[in-house]
């Protein structure tokens, strides 16, 4: 499984890998700190996941979400959970999951067991477990 994280803070970046790694022994984590780095990384290879914040430098995540739902790919988007210090009103989330979001966490305010259990949901099929 391949992930990439897109977050401009170094402590998230870290606890977004540990909670990815928790999901699957055979994967894959990259990392961008900013949106239009992290679109030329999902340019060279599709990612099966991206974890990312909204609020990042040089590209926020909405502008990242609006270009990925302008791509012409026949595999579609790969899934995209947004983890934000932003509380989303309803009008915003169905924005977003208009433009290809599928999970949706408020920083400081979400179990990490969600996170983990939004990335097992995504794990494409065959992918190998994580031992317990």
């Amino acid at each position: 499984m391949y992930i990439l994280i897109l977050e401009d803070d170094d402590s998230n970046r870290s606890l977004f890998r540990l909670q990815a790694e928790e999901v699957d022994f055979e994967i894959e984590v990259e990392v961008a700190w900013n949106g239009r780095d992290g679109l030329a990384r999902m340019a060279r290879r599709r990612p099966d996941l991206v974890v990312m914040d909204l609020g990042m430098p040089v590209l926020d995540g909405i502008g990242v979400l609006e270009r990925i739902s302008e791509w012409d790919d026949p595999q579609g988007a790969p899934p995209i959970v947004i983890v934000t210090a932003r509380d989303l009103s309803p009008g915003e989330s169905a924005r977003l999951r208009s433009l290809g979001m599928t999970h949706a966490f408020q920083k400081g305010r979400y179990d990490t067991q969600m996170l983990v259990d939004a990335i097992a949901a995504h794990r494409p099929r065959g992918a190998g477990r994580k031992a317990s």
